[in-house]
């Protein structure tokens, strides 16, 4: 991939002072696993988000006006959606004030889903006005992933704590070693598609990407979970089969990814220094299923349990739900935060009307998005390629895993919507 352009913060510029919050949050997206650095990050965004919002105010580029003139369909999906998550956030307060605590989970929920869609607009707006490339905050994505591999490395065999758990407890930067496979992911598929179709690729760019992407396929084996995992690779075989069947001289390209994927899993053979990994969880789970079916609940790791009290208790508040966050106040949930299923957990939060307007507007967005693919991969649009490639390996790290919901994924999520499907103009 590219280099990212210079730059440098000039007191009073306000865009420089933009661009230097929004490649922050980027970079350190890796990193902000620990509370404090997630509440930084989260504070990032919003500063970012707001600011360009309000110190752009009065310029001509109207997106809303823009979006509801275009895709009026999408606009009004966006409007009946949020408007339900304000309904289900009023159940709360109503009907849930007794615990305090769902009251504050689902206002600062809530918050954040106001705040995601404003840095949607906010990072598009930016974007055209400044005229800042794409391609400079996916090297900044690249930049941060090869950092934190960088700092972990290190911190294992330097550290003071050299013990398989330090990768899971006590790490000041990241707090589960399988978020950097959650957003790893899309970092890969950034570098596949500029590996691909990159027509320009000079042989110090060609091993510059290559480098990032045998270092981010390895962290991937390495420290991720099976869906983390299997969700990047079936993405990029995804992207392989589209860019051969538009765009056929790119087969000559593809023998360099499956290298960078296989040089990836020996480097992580070699740096897994713990037993725990995504590949054996992967392979073992596939032979303890083989020998005993009736165990595929146990080796869900318990995602089987999650989604069946999920689903009752979606069934039980089937209008608005249990409000944002809701999932956390079943009784009977087993862990975490979230039913580790998009469609379950906007079941969750929001209760069937809510969940249909947000799946309407997702499937529009894909048909209007798959219509748009061809002419992107034949103009060789690598900024569109790019933006639905993050879409697809996180929404198919979604179906059983936080993308929609954790917020380190979630913001490369917004990045990838900020592009697909509506930034190409209808029939371009």
């Amino acid at each position: 991939m590219t280099q990212p352009a210079s730059f440098q913060i000039r007191f009073g510029d306000k865009d420089d002072a933009f661009r230097a919050l929004l490649l922050c949050t980027i970079f350190f997206n890796f990193v902000c696993g620990s509370l404090f650095m997630l509440l930084v990050n989260s504070l990032i965004q919003v500063v970012f988000a707001f600011g360009v919002l309000i110190a752009y105010r009065k310029h001509q580029l109207n997106l809303l006006a823009g979006f509801k003139q275009t895709y009026p369909i999408a606009f009004y999906l966006l409007i009946g959606w949020l408007s339900w998550t304000f309904l289900s956030l009023c159940r709360v307060l109503i009907f849930d004030n007794e615990l305090k605590s769902q009251i504050a989970l689902a206002i600062i929920r809530q918050f954040y889903f106001v705040t995601a869609i404003c840095f949607v607009f906010a990072l598009i707006k930016y974007m055209r006005i400044t005229g800042m490339q794409y391609r400079v905050l996916f090297n900044t994505m690249a930049a941060g992933l090869i950092a934190t591999l960088t700092y972990l490395i290190l911190s294992f065999h330097f550290g003071p704590t050299p013990q398989s758990k330090f990768w899971f407890l006590g790490l000041p930067l990241t707090g589960h070693i399988r978020v950097i496979s959650s957003v790893g992911g899309p970092v890969m598929l950034i570098g596949a598609v500029y590996l691909l179709m990159y027509r320009n690729l000079s042989t110090a760019k060609a091993l510059a990407t290559m480098s990032v992407l045998i270092a981010g396929w390895s962290a991937i084996f390495w420290t991720g979970g099976r869906t983390g995992m299997s969700a990047a690779i079936l993405a990029t075989l995804v992207l392989m089969v589209c860019s051969i069947v538009f765009q056929r001289h790119t087969i000559k390209r593809v023998p360099a990814l499956v290298f960078c994927i296989i040089c990836g899993f020996f480097i992580a053979d070699q740096l897994s220094v713990f037993s725990w990994n995504g590949l054996g969880r992967t392979v073992n789970t596939i032979k303890a299923v083989s020998e005993a079916p009736e165990s595929i609940a146990a080796q869900s790791t318990g995602r089987a349990h999650m989604w069946e009290v999920s689903l009752k208790a979606a069934i039980d508040n089937p209008i608005f739900g249990l409000g944002p966050s809701g999932y956390v106040f079943i009784p009977e949930r087993p862990f975490g935060t979230d039913p580790h299923n998009f469609l379950i957990q906007f079941l969750v939060e929001w209760g069937f009307p809510g969940t249909l307007m947000i799946i309407a507007l997702m499937l529009h967005a894909l048909i209007h998005g798959l219509r748009q693919l061809p002419a992107a991969f034949k103009t060789y649009d690598l900024t569109y390629i790019s933006g639905a490639s993050v879409v697809l390996v996180l929404s198919l790290y979604g179906i059983t895993g936080s993308s929609y919901f954790h917020l380190q994924p979630l913001l490369y999520l917004l990045i990838g919507y900020s592009i697909f499907p509506y930034s190409r103009p209808k029939g371009a």
